[in-house]
């Protein structure tokens, strides 16, 4: 079965310490308390590709990036790193295709998102021991769900995840998760059961970071999750969702890069001047274009 690799000892340290959690043996309690330090510590952010970084898949390169350059990543970088903390600490880890989409499905099949699974950790809440983890959706889970039918509440978002029915087209995944919030972008997330290897997200993850159709390439992104609501960033555009949704456009230079500092960790602190000065500049005009088509 494929698995993620192993956390070397002086790397998986230094992880465990930008999360600020320990190296607990595997329970429920400290899968949550992983899951919801991961949300919290390191945002989901595309800063990269609109520098020009050429960022693969690899979970070790993620995490060097995650303690040494305080940076993050989306779902590939996320949420590889992520399984292969967990299987270091020594859970049943495995990694899944899986598709963020529309009404409609995931018609161009799964791969535009990973997911996680752990399994073999029951409890009186999950006696089947399955749990879907996701630290790669922006606007996603706070903390891990059963992966069994039903609804639940992470404030302010709810959540229900319900099987594929059993004439659901190839493609579409075996689950289907539902994200219910009027100001949330993401609103179903799709996924297989089959576990997959890190390298079966190659070929998707280089469209995800060099088409001009993809969100990612066409604005800079960043969100973190907390306990009561998500920051976003999308352009200059910087909002907050709890039960309602808040914005301001970000206009000034510095400003911008604090925002960028204080409320998603990203200082940029490994990025020269003339580098932050060119980001700048194509976040500026790509958010002036798209506010006057």
């Amino acid at each position: 079965m494929p698995r993620p690799p192993v956390v070397p000892d002086e790397l998986l340290r230094a992880y465990l310490a930008r999360l600020g959690v320990d190296g607990a043996p595997p329970s429920t309690s400290a899968l949550v308390a992983l899951h919801r330090a991961h949300q919290t510590a390191i945002s989901h952010e595309s800063t990269w590709i609109h520098l020009g970084d050429a960022w693969d898949t690899d979970p070790l390169a993620a995490i060097a990036r995650f303690v040494r350059a305080g940076r993050g990543g989306y779902c590939y970088h996320l949420n590889g790193a992520f399984a292969s903390l967990l299987r270091t600490l020594g859970y049943d880890v495995t990694m899944h295709l899986g598709a963020v989409h529309g009404p409609d499905g995931p018609t161009t099949g799964l791969g535009n998102h990973m997911v996680v699974q752990v399994a073999n950790l029951e409890d009186e809440t999950n006696p089947g021991g399955r749990w879907h983890v996701d630290v790669g959706l922006g606007e996603g889970l706070l903390d891990p769900i059963p992966l069994v039918e039903g609804s639940c509440r992470q404030e302010p978002i709810g959540y229900e995840l319900v099987r594929a029915p059993e004439n659901s087209p190839d493609g579409h995944g075996d689950w289907h998760l539902r994200i219910d919030h009027p100001h949330c972008n993401v609103e179903f997330v799709a996924f297989g059961s089959a576990p997959v290897p890190i390298d079966a997200f190659a070929a998707h993850h280089f469209e995800q970071s060099h088409a001009a159709t993809s969100l990612f390439v066409s604005m800079l992104l960043a969100h973190r999750r907390d306990t009561t609501g998500v920051d976003s960033l999308i352009g200059l555009v910087l909002a907050r969702i709890e039960s309602d949704r808040t914005q301001q456009v970000l206009d000034d230079r510095t400003d911008w890069f604090a925002a960028l500092a204080d409320v998603f960790g990203v200082s940029l602190s490994d990025v020269d001047e003339s580098r932050r000065d060119a980001l700048w500049r194509k976040t500026l005009t790509a958010h002036e274009a798209w506010a006057n088509p």
